[in-house]
């Protein structure tokens, strides 16, 4: 199995005594909650190169810990409302998450026959909803066929270029393993195809984001509490959530000037991570080993690195003082990391 190396899954085994208890799917984001303040009250600034953008440059958004705190009150107070009855939801199950063809071997001379899986650290049990997911190797860029609709290709398909043709091909096969696996899915754990849709509801995206304020994630949790925040749909959350058809005011209120400021965060946010995947994009490094690459390829990654900082530099700064605040910001910063 190896060491266990999921961050919640750590944390409640070195911090035992300090979480809720039980085992039920509320106790469970209670103590993710827990985990977030636990983290903002040890560590006063998340590490820069594990954030999801490069923030805190000039004109854009500014991670705070005040902010953070504001949105994990808000998620604290809707949170009894909003999860969920249905068992098939909240059921604990053990999920292999980083499914991947790497992670899977098969035998030489019958390809169909798993012989082995590999990569178990960060498995652990969990409410069904936080943690089952499509295996990656189906999943793909491009529209997402709702339901179990059959792919086609383009109407002018025959007229396309080679390029064109090309790209509409892969996408239908994309779209038809996925159907595969959901048809065969359905006929086999009808519940995992529930939790999958459910997965896509405003309630679960809520319910899931929590565990990443520290990772600078709270201005999309807080747009997604403002949704939230809609008379019609919190009733419509309430009642699918419980069942219960009186109406259950809905703790959250936001002012005009609040509502404007969280659109602003939100922008600057999402353009702060638009900016890091660009320089990722450019860099062609792979994110899942958080930047480390095969000694063979160190200089030439190290060097790619000081080249796409420099370019970064001279396209985002408009003044020495800007330059002066991204570089500050730049997230790959090279210093020596202790364990």
């Amino acid at each position: 199995m190896g060491p266990v190396r999921f961050l919640l899954w750590q944390n409640l085994l070195r911090n035992a005594d300090s979480f809720p208890k039980g085992t039920s799917a509320a106790n469970v984001l209670k103590a993710v909650v827990a985990r977030e303040i636990a983290c903002l009250e040890t560590f006063p600034d998340f590490p820069r190169d594990r954030q999801q953008g490069i923030f805190n440059g000039p004109g854009g958004y500014q991670p705070s810990k005040a902010f953070k705190e504001s949105v994990i009150g808000d998620y604290s107070r809707i949170l009894h409302n909003i999860v969920p009855n249905d068992e098939a939801y909240t059921a604990a199950v053990l999920w292999h998450t980083d499914l991947h063809l790497e992670n899977i071997f098969v035998n030489e001379t019958c390809p169909t026959e798993i012989t082995g899986i590999i990569d178990w650290q960060g498995v652990h049990i969990s409410p069904a909803f936080m943690h089952v997911c499509y295996p990656s190797f189906i999943d793909h860029e491009g529209p997402k066929l709702e339901g179990f609709k059959k792919p086609e290709l383009p109407p002018n398909f025959t007229e396309l270029d080679a390029l064109s043709k090309e790209n509409a091909r892969n996408l239908h096969q994309a779209q038809s393993l996925l159907l595969l696996f959901k048809i065969g899915v359905q006929m086999e754990t009808p519940d995992v195809m529930r939790v999958l849709h459910y997965q896509e509801t405003l309630p679960c995206q809520i319910m899931v984001m929590i565990g990443a304020i520290n990772g600078d994630g709270e201005p999309y949790l807080q747009s997604l509490l403002t949704q939230l925040s809609d008379p019609d749909i919190w009733k419509e959350v309430v009642r699918a959530a419980s069942g219960d058809t009186d109406d259950v005011p809905c703790p959250l209120a936001y002012t005009s000037e609040a509502l404007s400021k969280q659109e602003e965060d939100m922008t600057k946010w999402a353009e702060a991570i638009e900016k890091k995947a660009r320089v990722i994009e450019e860099l062609g490094a792979y994110t899942g080993w958080n930047g480390a690459v095969m000694p063979d390829q160190f200089d030439q990654m190290k060097e790619a690195l000081q080249n796409a900082k420099t370019r970064f530099l001279d396209t985002e700064s408009r003044t020495p003082a800007e330059r002066e605040q991204w570089e500050r910001a730049w997230p790959f910063q090279d210093t020596k990391t202790q364990y």
